[in-house]
């Protein structure tokens, strides 16, 4: 089921992309930037969406009712003043995964900005010939 819905996900995503730069104007978007810059956010989010998105649901998925099922089995095996622990964890890991994305976010977007002129130079390099 991941898989098959992963497969029509990224066949969604990819019309809307390619459709979105379809309709893009000249003078406002492919004028101000790079080529490669377009094909490398292109390829990399197509990837991600057929590579590493299905798997990664499964994995969340598994992951969720694991912790549920300890929670639940920890409450019912204690008294119900575990739940204040376990909410003060629940709070450090949110801040923690604010954190981390936000973080994650500028390092993928330096990454980008450095991969893009290599893929500019391969397109310009092509539409020489």
């Amino acid at each position: 089921m991941l898989i098959l819905s992963g497969a029509r996900q990224g066949e969604i995503v990819n019309k809307k992309m390619i459709s979105s730069l379809l309709g893009a104007s000249l003078s406002k978007f492919f004028n101000r930037i790079p080529t490669g810059r377009i094909l490398n956010r292109l390829t990399h989010d197509l990837r991600e969406l057929d590579e590493a998105i299905g798997p990664a649901i499964g994995g969340l998925l598994v992951c969720v009712f694991q912790m549920l099922g300890t929670i639940a089995i920890c409450i019912y095996s204690s008294t119900p003043y575990l739940v204040i622990p376990i909410l003060v964890m629940a709070y450090a890991c949110i801040r923690l995964k604010n954190y981390y994305l936000s973080t994650q976010r500028e390092v993928s977007r330096i990454e980008k900005i450095t991969n893009s002129p290599i893929i500019n130079g391969f397109v310009s390099a092509l539409a020489s010939l």
